[in-house]
């Protein structure tokens, strides 16, 4: 069992590694907003942590977080924003990523709008 996993399960906490890089901040905003579906946000610091991964370093935490708080969750069925994140977010322009947030928001709004408990509603890109 990863540390991660561990920790999140125990503490409600992560441990991001120390990077050197710098990831697009779409992609760290994306990673956080992926995690909002599971009732989850990171804070400030994780952020900023996050931002100093590469994409691979990136992708590896989030392959290792997600499923153990969809455990935590009990949730079977998961609908991030961007499934295939990150590389989704790498290949979409700012413009497409930046409508694709109108619309979901807009989609949302609507749905608590009608009480649609189950958010059957809300748009989310292919």
């Amino acid at each position: 069992m990863k540390q991660n996993a561990i920790l999140l399960r125990r503490r409600n906490k992560i441990i991001v590694p120390t990077g050197t890089s710098s990831l697009p901040v779409p992609i760290v905003a994306t990673f956080n907003k992926n995690l909002e579906a599971l009732g989850y946000t990171l804070s400030p610091a994780v952020l900023q942590a996050l931002g100093s991964l590469n994409e691979d370093e990136a992708t590896e935490l989030y392959t290792e977080v997600i499923p153990v708080l969809q455990e935590l969750k009990g949730v079977k069925k998961y609908r991030p924003m961007y499934p295939n994140f990150p590389r989704q977010v790498m290949e979409a322009h700012a413009a497409e990523l930046y409508l694709n947030a109108v619309v979901h928001y807009i989609t949302a709004a609507i749905s608590d709008g009608l009480g649609d408990k189950r958010r059957r509603f809300i748009w989310l890109p292919r």
